[in-house]
């Protein structure tokens, strides 16, 4: 797998590539390590499964 990561103060873009569909699998958590508390939480997600009405879409984690 190769990975590529591009940020700057506000956003990150990952991208990686696989070489086949990996079975089973709907997605990846991303998370952040921060050394300072010592967390890990999941960073926000811009896309996500569509909402039921328009304008409804609500913002969530890596991990859901």
């Amino acid at each position: 797998m190769n990975a590529v990561a591009i940020s700057n103060n506000d956003m990150v873009y990952l991208h990686w590539h696989v070489e086949s569909k990996i079975v089973n699998c709907p997605g990846f958590n991303v998370i952040r390590h921060d050394a300072k508390t010592n967390t890990e939480p999941p960073l926000p997600a811009m896309v996500g499964p569509p909402s039921e009405a328009p304008g409804d879409q609500k913002f969530e984690t890596t991990d859901k």
